[in-house]
């Protein structure tokens, strides 16, 4: 296996982990988000809860 594909497996795990997380943390879910803002985590949770509070309303 190339390093480019070890690199891509491992976006994809990380970019899987985050989504999970950020599903639980804040009751959304984050593949599209993650896709959009990046794997910031503090990002991440800042807009999952913008978004979050928006639909409440």
């Amino acid at each position: 296996m190339s390093n480019d594909n070890n690199r891509s497996g491992s976006l994809s795990g990380a970019m899987k982990v985050l989504a999970d997380r950020l599903v639980r943390a804040a009751d959304i879910t984050g593949r599209e988000l993650i896709t959009l803002i990046g794997t910031d985590w503090n990002s991440l949770f800042r807009e999952a809860h913008f978004l979050k509070a928006q639909h409440r309303l």
